[in-house]
């Protein structure tokens, strides 16, 4: 599936519009924004992308791991788009 920044998709019947995307430990994550009538919302989750399939990360530990580095990506990402413009 390897789906990119921007992209949305659905799981669980729920919109999703993807933030960041991150490999670690051979893994592929992804940080995304759940979208109600194709607006975003102020929630975000982290799912993991594997063997074509998706699932939300639960572990706690490993979110608080991951949410700076997607952190640092997203501003990364600003900045490119700023300096474009």
């Amino acid at each position: 599936m390897s789906l990119a920044v921007g992209k949305v998709f659905t799981l669980l019947n729920t919109k999703y519009v993807v933030m960041s995307t991150l490999e670690k430990d051979g893994k592929h994550y992804l940080f995304v924004n759940k979208m109600i009538e194709n607006k975003n919302t102020e929630e975000f989750f982290v799912v993991l992308e594997e063997e074509g399939k998706l699932q939300f990360v639960a572990d706690d530990a490993l979110i608080n791991e991951l949410l700076p580095i997607f952190q640092k990506n997203i501003l990364e990402l600003a900045a490119k788009i700023t300096k474009r413009e």
